[in-house]
């Protein structure tokens, strides 16, 4: 029986009577204290529940879809990592040989449900393994995820494609400043939520010129989304002093946090392409 007391979050994000009852439910079935507003600990909660073969009712995935409303989890600011966060109606492709169009129709707790014209389905079968592509416009990434089809039902006119959830992207850029894999130590100093200056190590998880992922260790102080942080960072043996301004907060074993830079000037620009250079 998991002991996390739900009632300060429901009376923070204004839960529902219903919505409460459904998080109890769902939070005896796990032995787990991890957060319920730290997004992936909130969807392994949610996979525990539907592993122990629980049924969930077409009440139930409303439910859940009003709690993650609530907990904001469908802002941009979460990288995708969970098929469970495609938005109705996201236009798609099949990518096995050709490129084949698809639409999300419906996306269920435990399967996802594409539509497809009829006239695409000719080289298309049940248990087939697929790739799937789709370009999302809230970080304009493209994502491609492995599945199976697992039926392919039609209806009136609309022909349905259901397949498996998936936590395993393939992320490719699309934006104009492509991003690098290098680790770069470096130290932020940022204001903390009760107003006082403090400061951590970290090292980058990858860096454009406009800016950079990085992975806080042993992070357990509270930081606010959107705060504004000064980088130091050390670049072909000089130190750069660079302002920056928080986008998402990741929280796992570790914080990944990501910036964007501003005030950038052409000096630490160049620094960084010599850095990007040797790292190749």
């Amino acid at each position: 029986m998991n002991s996390l007391d739900i009632g300060p979050i429901a009376k923070r994000y204004g839960l529902s009577i219903k919505e409460q009852n459904l998080l109890k439910k769902i939070l005896s079935f796990s032995v787990y204290k991890n957060s319920l507003l730290n997004i992936k600990a909130f969807e392994n909660y949610i996979q525990n529940w539907i592993e122990k073969n629980i049924s969930i009712t077409e009440e139930d995935e409303k439910l859940l879809k009003n709690i993650r409303e609530k907990f904001n989890f469908f802002d941009p600011k979460y990288p995708l990592f969970n098929t469970k966060y495609i938005k109705i109606s996201q236009e798609a492709f099949i990518i096995n040989g050709k490129k084949t169009p698809i639409k999300l129709y419906k996306n269920g707790e435990k399967k996802l449900f594409w539509q497809i014209d009829q006239q695409n389905l000719k080289n298309l079968h049940p248990k087939e393994k697929i790739k799937i592509g789709f370009l999302r416009k809230e970080d304009k990434k493209f994502y491609i995820f492995e599945t199976k089809i697992l039926d392919i039902n039609s209806f009136y006119s609309i022909t349905l494609i259901k397949t498996d959830h998936s936590k395993k992207f393939e992320i490719r850029e699309s934006r104009s400043k492509k991003r690098y894999d290098i680790k770069i130590p470096l130290q932020i100093k940022y204001k903390t939520l009760d107003k006082k200056i403090s400061t951590i190590d970290g090292v980058t998880k990858n860096v454009s010129f406009c800016g950079m992922q990085i992975l806080l260790k042993n992070f357990d102080k509270d930081i606010d989304q959107n705060e504004n942080i000064s980088i130091k960072i050390n670049l072909d043996n000089k130190n750069f002093y660079v302002d920056g301004e928080i986008k998402y907060i990741i929280k796992d074993i570790d914080t990944n946090i990501g910036v964007e830079l501003k005030n950038i000037k052409k000096d630490f620009q160049s620094a960084l392409i010599k850095e990007i250079k040797r790292e190749r």
